[in-house]
């Protein structure tokens, strides 16, 4: 084992600047204090200049053309390849996991990883409350990764391309699954969010640390209305945020030579990345993820480990269908005590664009470190519960090696299972498979849309009714498994269904 490339994260830093920066650093800069931080905790200076690879995550409050090059000159790196990723909060997981195998396979020696985002800098200077002396912003002159878009024209047609709305509808369908009633699973909601809320107010690196009740997660007010129902504001993952992350990867024998503590090794132990079929609206169930579940199965496998010998987790947590329906497919009990987050979850921890989850593993890294014992499970999630990863890490080298391991037959497995494509226009009887009724700004419904089967079994979807005291009504019913009559209204150039 001593003579092999055996991968392990040697440095990780986070960085959360404060919410009344007079002069707010740009992403970039942000990366750059997030970069020191990591390379500091892993000790010798060295270090920098051995990194001969920079990945940096997709950013979207403010880009420039080369992302990862200022990064590099500001870090001082010499970096023989940089990327730049495409959208996607299971990025993070992915390039660690990728990192991991290319210094297996000496395609790599030391990998730095990065990202980070100043949303809440921009807002305030939106707003005229700070004065920003950033670059001009540029759009980004390339990116890797697959940059499939996350919806489909008809699914965007139907409102099915704001994530809050989208996983309001699977967390509909979710509840039904389990046979929950309305009041049951809100309490239920309330409970996990709180839960994740809790966490967030004891960790340095939180955005929110108010540590809010269940109930007052749960329920709309004044400033808690409806998003989309069952989601209020709260429950929504608050990108409004300064917050960046950086992990460093390096082989084992690397940061031997080069002096790092092997107290604090922490080594990836196994990954996997997967796909759910693309289109939302051709999977075969909205309430489950395939691709999460096969990314579990095959890092537990080449970690040598089970769910049960999980210490740790950060599951990805934009919203709480996502939380649950990876508890389900990973086989965590719904009333396990081990907390599914060590941040505190997108809502309250923050969440920084689609660098969420390296700081969910910088994390889990400094509790490893404390405890060589612990075994620590993160995931990422990409789009609309599209793209997943999986990460599994630990304090003693792993039972198997890193390799270029061929999931693809898994990944055309789950493809197979698509449905046909949607029919466009609906005429007669409609069942619900998953909806949600989203509302104004000011806390009116406006507009419910869901998605469901004719009488042939063909998937199709369809707005609900317009007038606020029906969908006030309607919301205090069930109505996954429920049948409407749907029509195409070529006035509207929707199908709409009517119960």
């Amino acid at each position: 084992m001593a003579d092999r490339n055996i991968p392990v994260v040697v440095g990780q830093g986070q960085y959360v600047q404060p919410m009344d920066e007079p002069r707010p650093l740009d992403p970039v800069g942000l990366m750059v204090r997030a970069g020191e931080r990591a390379l500091a905790s892993a000790g010798p200076p060295e270090l920098a200049r051995a990194v001969d690879r920079v990945y940096v995550m997709n950013v979207l409050s403010h880009t420039y053309a080369d992302m990862p090059g200022r990064l590099i000159k500001a870090l001082g790196l010499s970096p023989k390849k940089a990327e730049y990723g495409v959208l996607g909060g299971n990025t993070p997981v992915k390039a660690v996991n990728q990192a991991a195998r290319d210094i297996a396979a000496g395609r790599a020696e030391c990998v730095l990883i990065a990202g980070g985002e100043a949303d809440c800098a921009k807002r305030r200077a939106g707003k005229g409350q700070v004065a920003l002396d950033w670059d001009p912003a540029e759009p980004p002159a390339s990116m890797e990764g697959d940059d499939r878009l996350g919806s489909t024209d008809l699914e965007n047609h139907y409102d099915w391309m704001a994530p809050a709305y989208t996983y309001a509808a699977f967390e509909n369908a979710f509840r039904h699954s389990r046979g929950r009633s309305l009041e049951e699973h809100r309490r239920a909601l309330g409970a996990l969010c709180e839960r994740m809320a809790a966490v967030a107010a004891q960790n340095p690196h939180a955005w929110n640390r108010e540590g809010l009740s269940g109930r007052e997660i749960i329920t709309p007010m004044a400033k808690n209305r409806y998003v989309a129902y069952p989601y209020t504001i709260r429950m929504n993952p608050n990108i409004h945020v300064d917050l960046s992350a950086c992990v460093i990867l390096t082989s084992e024998k690397k940061a031997r030579d080069l002096g790092v503590d092997p107290g604090a090794f922490v080594y990836p132990l196994g990954g996997a990345e997967l796909d759910n079929v693309w289109e939302m609206c051709r999977r075969p169930r909205l309430f489950d993820s395939p691709a999460i579940g096969e990314c579990g199965r095959l890092a537990l496998a080449q970690a040598g480990l089970t769910i049960n010998g999980m210490d740790l987790f950060d599951l990805y947590s934009c919203f709480t269908s996502v939380v649950q329906i990876a508890m389900a497919e990973l086989g965590i009990p719904e009333d396990d005590p081990r907390p599914m987050t060590v941040t505190g979850g997108l809502p309250y921890f923050g969440g920084p664009g689609n660098n969420y989850s390296l700081h969910g593993i910088a994390t889990l890294a400094d509790r490893i470190r404390a405890d060589r014992s612990v075994k620590a499970l993160a995931t990422g999630l990409g789009w609309f519960n599209t793209k997943h990863a999986v990460t599994i890490l630990g304090g003693e080298p792993p039972e198997n090696p890193w390799t270029d391991r061929d999931d693809s037959a898994l990944q055309q497995a789950i493809d197979a299972t698509a449905l046909p494509p949607p029919k466009e226009k609906l005429d007669g009887p409609f069942t619900v498979e998953a909806y949600t009724i989203w509302y104004h700004a000011h806390g009116v419904p406006l507009r419910g849309t869901c998605i469901g089967r004719d009488v042939e079994g063909r998937r199709g979807m369809a707005w609900m009714e317009f007038d606020p005291n029906v969908l006030l009504a309607l919301q205090e019913e069930e109505l996954v498994g429920r049948t409407g009559t749907a029509r195409y209204e070529d006035a509207l150039s929707h199908n709409v269904v009517r119960f």
